[in-house]
Parts: C-alpha cells; structure tokens; sequence
C-alpha cells in the first residue's frame, strides 16, 4: 500500500500473484495515490462486446478458484462438482475487475469503464461498482459459446435492506441456459431457478434447464423447446403458492403445445436445491420424485413416444445386469417406501392438495386389456427412471477400448500387449468438446502403472482439455481401474486357453521311431553338435 500508493484490497490482489513492489516504504516522503493500473491489463481497445463478456467471465471464473468463501458456498449449497464449475463457467465477482484497468480519470480507463457500464457489467449510479460484486456469478451461453446473459447470486446474508439476492444483466433476459440438454434428450426438467437447476445436474440428471423465476418464462425458451422437438417436460418449481401457480398456468400452456407434462412435487414449502440437502442422497431422492411425478395431462396421454437420455439408458442397462431378476414393481415398492421415509406425505398429498390427479404407477409391461371392455386400456404416462450412472461407460471393438466418462471420451490402444501385472502400458487419447462447442484432445503413451506417468497425462490433458486437474485425475483413476479388471480378464482368458496339440502324421512318427532305433544314434547327436559349433570334451558332450 505505502509502496505503490494503492488501496488495501489492491495490495492484496498484487501479493496473491506475487507482483512485488519495485520502490521501496523506507525513506522519502509517501508516494501519490496510484493511477496506473499494477495488475496485467484485461481490457484492449480492440476488443468488441463479445469478446468484453468473455474476458469477464474468465475473469470471474479464474476468481472463484481462487477465493475459498466463494467456494465455500457452492459446498454449503450441495454443489461439490469441480466438473460444473468447469463445465458452466462459474464465476465469483470480488470487485477487483477494476484493478485491471486504468483510473476512470484517464482517457483509457474511462473508455473501457463506459462500455462495461453499457454492457451492465458495471453500474452507473456509483462509479466503478461492479453489478455483481459479492455473487456467485453463471454465466449463460447460446449454441454458439457466446455469452449472451450472466446471472449472480450473492453468497452472504447480512446484506443491508433492500439488496437483492438475485441478479441479471440489465436488459431482456435472453439465452436458454444448458441449451445443449434440449438437443441430447426429448426428457427436459424445467426448474425455476439456476441453484436448483445446477442441483439436478451434479445429482446426475443433466437433461435439465431453467426459467428465470416465475414471472421469466421467455419466448426464447418457448422456441427453444419447440424447436428441439421436447416431448416431455418435468416441472421442477418450487412447492409454495408462487411456484404452484406457474406450474399450472406454464403446464397447460406446454401441453397446448403438444408437451407432455408432470409436476415435481417436492415437500411444502422447499425446492430441488432445499430437498436435496435435507434428504440424502440428493440422486435417489430426486430420482423418486421424478419417477412420483403427478400427470397434468387430462383425458388421453397425448401419443408421444419418448426417447430417454443415453445416460438413463446405460444405467437401466447395468441394474439389468445386476439384479436380472428384479422387476419395475419392486423398484417403486423399494422407492415408496423410502419416500414414506425421507419425506412422508410429500407426495402423496399434494395432489389433492392442488386439485391435480394422483401420478399412476408404470408398468414394465402395458397393461392388459379390460376383460369387460372391448377398447384396450390407456397406458398410463411413464415418468422419468432414475438417476445416471456414475460408472464410466465401456465399449470394445478388437482392439480399441473407449471409455466414455463424464463428456470426455477415452480411447486406448495397446492393453492387449500387456500380458502380465504389473505393467500396463498404452495409448491412451482422450477427447471431448468445451463450451464453445470446440473440439479439443489430447494423446500419449504411458505406463498406467507409473504415478509419474500417470500424473504427466493428467496435467498436460487438463491444460488441452481447459479442465481442472481434479477432474481429469478423478477420471484417469475410474480410467486405470477399467483397464485392470480388462487386464486380469485377458490373462485369465489367455492362461485357460488350452495349447494345441502337435500331432505327427505317419510318415514323420516313422522317420522318429527310426532315429530312436538307429544303434548310431549318439554318434549322430554328437555329429550335429559339431555341425552347430558346439566343442569340447567328447565325453562331456555325450553327458551333454
């Protein structure tokens, strides 16, 4: 502060990236207040608004890595997911963005802080206050990666009346967050919030987006779910009087549009986010109340043939092979009785409670006709199954193994190779899209068994891949464990492969038994030992 004439938070911000002041405290009268900026400039003159967004969300994506309290909160909400952060962006605000700039009382610094005020990122009423300061901070991308909308979230409560919690970006509210959810599934949960949305997706059910509270449902999400053809929808709001009535008026107004509709019911009162902190584990009991979901429709189920999420289907694949006995019915008698558990009359109540007709439990198999009617009995609606899978997704075409884990893609050559344990070295790329929609990838050659190996790949594929480390050294781990069961399979397989048998024909087991009876046959051995160069001793050869 004494060295540079600069603020106390601006001092703390050049010592947490190790800038040293180059003038000394001791001697001399103290130096002026500092115009000029001490931290590497953000901002060039050159940049358009696009690009000002962008670099801000970085900005605000590299400070909420760095700052614990702003961490601290994702954990107090539930959201442990180093995968989300990445995956979305998410940011923390600090008010800091302006000590990358010049003072507002030069012709730079004033030109960048105009176009941040134009943009909402800073406001006009107190100069230099950045719009989010104190928030979470999400930022929404279109299809194209570009941010068109930042959402924040002030992370502490004493905060002085009047102040929101909620923020966006002064203007209309555009962009349909996890757009890309409408493209992978024909499933959608629709929640109110961006919190609860992120709840579902670190719960496993990535087939999910949000309105901007109840009074935001936008046009630009109505074409969006029009556009991807969405045949079904979970509605997701809150369980108070607020939430209740959206989920009415906002399900018959997707139902006219051919959406097939259900209603999440949470317990009175909470949300997803709410819910799933008090009611562990956070996937099974969302995963039963979309699967209890209550049916909006009336009359006829409209004829919708629904596509699941691959995700959902790998898991109804896996439990299948686990439990190849189980059936539906003692999947939901197991799931209500944990309800009646967890969360008793959460869903069985609100049904009458709202005047909305009880959610009919699915069948595996459609239901048989009516004995006494000659028109076959309506298949009732199916609701969502349950959660993801966490386990990585395995598939092996001759020598190829890929493994999917996450929306990363691991593709590994050369295990066959390695016949003993131990050992394990492969080729091993991995490969996967950012949010820009960018292809990204990165290749080598490692022993897996070799920490240092190991630790090599992680560090240079999470800086190819723009992913945490503890992302890709999580999925490196679930990576080495595939390959070793794949391994001891393969030894298992090559050691119980029976050798074949060398069969003589007549002709070469009389040439044999003929040698054996030649009374020369020593003389003959001792020949072709000094044929292929061995010397020595006669009788030690003969003894050889």
């Amino acid at each position: 502060m004494c060295a540079e004439g600069v603020s106390t938070r601006h001092a703390l911000e050049m010592l947490s990236r190790d800038l040293v002041p180059m003038t000394s405290a001791s001697g001399g009268p103290p130096p002026k207040k500092s115009t000029v900026p001490k931290l590497p400039p953000l901002i060039q003159r050159t940049n358009d608004d696009k690009k000002l967004l962008e670099i801000v969300v970085s900005y605000y994506h590299k400070t909420l890595k760095e700052k614990p309290d702003a961490q601290q909160y994702l954990v107090k909400r539930g959201l442990q997911s180093a995968e989300m952060v990445e995956h979305f962006r998410l940011g923390y605000s600090n008010r800091t963005l302006g000590y990358h700039m010049p003072a507002s009382n030069r012709l730079a610094g004033a030109e960048q802080r105009q176009r941040l005020k134009e943009l909402g990122v800073l406001r006009n009423q107190t100069p230099g206050h950045e719009h989010f300061s104190g928030s979470l901070v999400i930022p929404i991308f279109n299809l194209n990666g570009e941010v068109v909308q930042m959402y924040g979230r002030k992370i502490t409560a004493n905060l002085r009346a009047g102040t929101p919690d909620h923020l966006y970006l002064p203007g209309p509210l555009r962009g349909v967050w996890n757009e890309q959810a409408l493209i992978a599934s024909k499933e959608i949960i629709l929640c109110e919030s961006l919190i609860d949305a992120l709840t579902f997706w670190c719960a496993g059910y990535r087939n999910v987006t949000t309105i901007y509270g109840v009074n935001n449902f936008t046009d630009e999400l109505r074409a969006a779910l029009k556009h991807h053809s969405t045949r079904r929808i979970y509605i997701a709001y809150d369980r108070d009087d607020a939430g209740e009535r959206a989920a009415q008026v906002h399900g018959e107004e997707l139902m006219s549009m051919g959406i097939e509709c259900f209603r999440v019911q949470f317990p009175k009162g909470q949300d997803a986010n709410e819910c799933a902190l008090k009611t562990t584990p956070a996937a099974k009991i969302l995963g039963i109340l979309l699967h209890s979901a209550a049916w909006l429709g009336k009359g006829k189920r409209p004829a919708v043939s629904v596509i699941k999420p691959a995700v959902i289907q790998a898991q109804q694949i896996e439990e299948a092979k686990a439990k190849p006995a189980a059936t539906e019915k003692n999947i939901e008698e197991e799931d209500r009785e944990l309800v009646k558990e967890k969360i008793p009359a959460a869903t069985t109540t609100a049904a009458k409670e709202k005047n909305i007709s009880e959610p009919q439990q699915p069948s595996v198999f459609p239901l048989a006709a009516n004995p006494e009617s000659t028109q076959p009995e309506e298949a009732p609606p199916r609701p969502m199954p349950l959660s993801a899978p966490a386990e990585p997704l395995v598939k092996i075409e001759g020598e190829e193994i890929t493994v999917t884990i996450g929306p990363r893609t691991y593709r590994v050559l050369g295990l066959e190779k390695n016949t003993s344990r131990g050992v394990m070295r492969v080729n091993v790329k991995v490969s996967g899209r950012n949010l820009r929609g960018e292809y990204c990838y990165h290749g080598d050659t490692l022993d897996m068994e070799s920490f240092r190996q190991r630790a090599g790949f992680t560090k240079q594929a999470a800086h190819e891949l723009a992913v945490k480390e503890e992302t890709i050294h999580a999925d490196v781990g679930k990576l080495w464990t595939k390959l070793g069961d794949l391994q001891r399979e393969h030894i298992k397989k090559a050691l119980e492969t029976p050798q074949e048998e060398t069969v003589m024909n007549a002709e070469e087991q009389a040439a044999a038994l003929d040698l054996l009876r030649d009374p020369r046959l020593l003389d003959r051995v001792l020949s072709d030992f000094d044929k292929c160069g061995v010397v020595g001793e006669e009788t030690n050869k003969r003894v050889s």
